[in-house]
């Protein structure tokens, strides 16, 4: 579910921006420390020499300042999700849920 702006979180009282069968999704547009970009850059640079798919864990030292069970996050380009969405879409189609 998205809107033309991407955003649903004013609609659904989601506290949200995407919501999909799998996926609970916030999009921000902030600037983020030049080294992460720097980052960014060198393992998506390298992942096409190596023939990978780039990702990029951050292991947020000051998490508990939010929440000590807060999980890491994990980026991987657009490429790399879309191919991920079409293969939880196969395995969906191949694995209905059960009906209780």
């Amino acid at each position: 579910m998205t809107t033309s702006t991407g955003r649903i979180g004013h609609i659904t009282q989601l506290e949200a921006d995407t919501l999909s069968l799998h996926y609970l999704g916030e999009n921000k547009n902030e600037i983020v420390p030049k080294k992460w970009l720097l980052y960014w850059k060198k393992i998506n640079d390298h992942a096409v020499e190596w023939g990978k798919d780039a990702l990029m864990r951050f292991e947020p030292s000051n998490r508990a300042l939010v929440s000590p069970s807060l999980p890491d996050m994990h980026i991987i380009t657009p490429e790399r999700h879309a191919e991920l969405l079409r293969k939880e879409q196969a395995y969906d189609a191949l694995n209905p849920p059960r009906r209780r």
